[in-house]
């Protein structure tokens, strides 16, 4: 744990440089034994420790060489309940039973395939005729979820997804142009009716957003900040306000929503449709997901990027990267894409991160949500929900909030 934490975790992994950021030694005074040693307090820590925050890597194989290339990356090394087979490109990943899973009488399963299927309506048909047996949260759109009513063949579990905190939003590229006026996104945050977004896009699964911390996040959430209600009128005065005023068609301005999954394009088509009524003329730009990752996080020449991030159970870990100025990485995907700095909240958020106290830490939490609703880097409209679907056989006795990260050792069909 001590090369992963340093070399891997703390180094490579986009969430890494926050969550790890006070770790200053780690010791390992006996092999069952691990001495994490701190800079300052950092309670969130503790929920970052599970399976899609902690990925253990075999030093032997990594030690002294890019991590981030090595061939152990295409043939996995673990130490959990199925081993690796094969990996086939576009098609799937093979995996068989450990024999020497540390729990006795796991896994159940001989065998677990992980197929890939590009098309959502494939993936659908798959689940439904039985030849896929389990499609995770978000494999089956909202939109095809009514197929799956039947619970004497399928289940729908809604709680696989509750670790990640998803928030469905739109990044703003702050650093030129007209979103580099806050009034401006302001406007746009007015003029998208989310209640709308939330029934017709979303069919229900979710909520409207009211901030960067989503109301399932309880011991953190604040809506003591600025709410942005569907206001046409408003979204028009402050665009007056910043210089964009209607001419003759009433056109105000043009921007370029970027996105990178086929699944966004209802969504994409429901914000053009909606912010032409204040006339902002939205230009599509659909991509795959790595051609969209370059444009933002790389190329950073986008204005509007729509996308669906995760912010985990603490702030620390999955908000503060996308406004802590510390975090603008050139090429580094899921970092700070906006550009936006502010030293007021880069002060909160680091005095959050070390606080040990829990008040004072909940009330610079709520003072870095009233910052964040106020400038608008990032338009945060729905809280979602990751549903998945599988076969009404197929039995997960172990429900956890990350469960999309199951490990399925204890996954069996009932007869």
């Amino acid at each position: 744990m001590k090369f992963s934490l340093l070399e891997a975790w703390k180094k490579l992994h986009p969430f890494g440089r926050a969550a790890w950021a006070t770790v200053k030694a780690v010791e390992t005074p006996d092999p069952l034994t691990v001495d994490v040693h701190l800079e300052g307090p950092a309670r969130y820590i503790f929920g970052y420790l599970n399976c899609y925050g902690s990925q253990v890597i075999p030093k032997h194989l990594y030690a002294g060489t890019d991590i981030r290339a090595n061939p152990h990356n295409q043939a996995p090394v673990g130490t959990g309940p199925f081993a690796f087979m094969e990996w086939v490109r576009g098609s799937h990943v093979r995996l068989k039973r450990n024999p020497h899973y540390w729990r006795v009488g796991q896994p159940a399963l001989d065998e677990v395939i992980f197929r890939f299927i590009p098309d959502a309506a494939s993936r659908a048909a798959a689940v439904q005729s039985g030849e896929v047996q389990l499609a995770l949260g978000g494999a089956i759109p909202q939109l095809s979820l009514r197929r799956f009513a039947n619970n004497e063949r399928f289940q729908l579990n809604a709680d696989d997804g509750r670790f990640l905190s998803s928030i469905a939003m739109v990044l703003c590229n702050v650093r030129s142009g007209p979103l580099a006026d806050r009034r401006v996104r302001q406007a746009l945050m007015h003029a998208i009716d989310r209640e709308a977004l939330l029934k017709l896009v979303f069919r229900g699964y979710g909520k409207v957003a009211t901030g960067p911390v989503p109301s399932s996040v309880k011991r953190y959430y604040s809506a003591n900040v600025p709410l942005y209600p569907y206001d046409l009128a408003r979204a028009g005065q402050l665009l007056d306000e910043a210089g964009h005023r209607a001419d003759a068609r009433g056109r105000r301005l043009t921007l370029e929503l970027a996105f990178g999954q086929a699944e966004s394009l209802r969504q994409a088509l429901f914000l053009r449709q909606g912010l032409a009524k204040i006339g902002v003329a939205l230009t599509l730009k659909q991509t795959d997901s790595p051609t969209w990752l370059r444009h933002v996080f790389t190329d950073q020449t986008f204005e509007l990027g729509l996308t669906g991030l995760h912010m985990l159970p603490d702030p620390t870990l999955g908000v503060q990267r996308l406004y802590w100025g510390k975090n603008i990485h050139k090429g580094v995907p899921w970092t700070n894409g906006s550009g936006y700095a502010n030293p007021e909240l880069d002060a909160v958020m680091e005095a959050a991160q070390v606080e040990g106290d829990e008040a004072r830490r909940k009330a610079q939490i709520e003072r870095w949500q009233q910052i964040v609703q106020t400038d608008l880097p990032v338009l945060n409209l729905i809280e979602t929900a990751w549903v998945s679907v599988s076969s009404a056989s197929l039995q997960r006795p172990t429900r956890q909030g990350d469960g999309l990260f199951d490990n399925l050792a204890d996954a069996y069909f009932s007869a």
